[in-house]
C-alpha cells in the first residue's frame, strides 16, 4: 500500500468515525413546515413585485450598470463572487444582483498553511463565512456557505440557508442543505466541512478532501474520490456599507 493510498484510507477512516459519532448523538425533531402559499396569495405578491419595479426604474438601473467588486482572491474572479452573491441572496444566476457584501479575507492556504487548528483558531465564533477551494490538477473550484459559527468541539451546526457548490469550466452545481440539523460539521481536526460528508476537508501541512452526498441536495463533484487541495479561502461577509445597491 504506497503512502498516498493509506492517507486517504486513513481520511475515510476517521470521517467514517467522526459521523457515525455525531449521527449517535442526534435526537430526532419533527420539522415545522411553513404554510404553502394560496394561489390568490401568489397572485397578490407577483402583482406587488411588479408595481415596484414600475416605481423604481432608476434604482433598478443603477444596480444594473455597476460592476461587481468587494473580493480580492486568488482562486475566484468577480463573475464567481457575483453568482455566490446572488446565491446567498437566493436568486436565480439570471437575476440581477439585490444586495452587495464585502468579502474579508480571513485565512489562506497559500499564505497562512493548510492546518485545521489554525483555520479553528482564525475561524470559530465567526458567523457568516465563504469557504473557496481550489482542487489541485485541474480547473475545478468547490466551496460553501456557513451561515453561523465554526466550533472546535465535535458537533454538527444547524443551518436553514447554508449551500455548497462547484465551478468548473463554464459550468456551475448550487446544492443547498436539504437536512438542516447536520448542515455544517465541525471537528478540531478538520478544515471547515459541511454537511454528512458533503464537503471534508483534512490534514496536517496540505489538504485532501472529498464530496458524498449525505445532508445537502445533490453532489457538487462528478465523484466521491479523495482529491488533493491546491489551495483554500475563507471569507467573512458583510453588508457592503460603501455599495450604492
Amino acid at each position: 500500500m504506497t503512502e498516498e493510498t493509506e492517507r486517504i484510507a486513513k481520511l475515510e477512516s476517521e470521517m467514517t468515525e467522526v459521523i457515525t459519532q455525531l449521527e449517535s448523538e442526534m435526537t430526532e425533531e419533527v420539522a415545522q413546515l411553513e404554510p404553502v402559499p394560496t394561489e390568490e396569495t401568489t397572485r397578490e405578491i407577483t402583482q406587488m413585485a411588479a408595481e415596484h419595479k414600475k416605481t423604481n426604474p432608476e434604482r433598478r438601473m443603477s444596480k444594473s450598470n455597476e460592476s461587481f467588486g468587494g473580493i480580492d482572491s486568488n482562486i475566484i474572479t468577480f463573475k464567481h463572487a457575483e453568482i455566490i452573491t446572488k446565491w446567498i441572496d437566493n436568486l436565480e444566476i439570471t437575476d440581477e444582483l439585490t444586495s452587495s457584501y464585502e468579502f474579508k479575507l480571513l485565512i489562506s492556504g497559500s499564505r497562512d498553511g493548510f492546518s485545521p487548528e489554525k483555520f479553528h483558531k482564525i475561524c470559530d465564533n465567526k458567523a457568516r463565512t465563504l469557504t473557496i477551494v481550489k482542487v489541485k490538477g485541474g480547473n475545478e473550484i468547490i466551496g460553501g456557505y456557513n451561515p453561523v459559527v465554526w466550533k472546535s468541539k465535535s458537533s454538527y451546526g444547524t443551518a436553514s440557508n447554508s449551500f455548497i457548490f462547484s465551478f468548473k469550466n463554464d459550468d456551475c452545481i448550487l446544492s443547498r442543505v436539504k437536512n438542516e440539523r447536520s448542515a455544517i460539521l465541525n471537528n478540531s481536526s478538520y478544515g471547515p466541512s459541511f454537511g454528512n460528508g458533503d464537503l471534508v476537508l483534512s490534514g496536517n501541512n496540505s489538504y485532501s478532501g472529498c464530496c458524498k452526498r449525505g445532508s445537502y441536495e445533490k453532489s457538487i463533484r462528478g465523484t466521491g474520490d479523495t482529491f488533493s487541495v491546491e489551495d483554500y479561502e475563507v471569507y467573512q461577509i458583510s453588508e457592503d456599507s460603501c455599495s450604492i445597491f
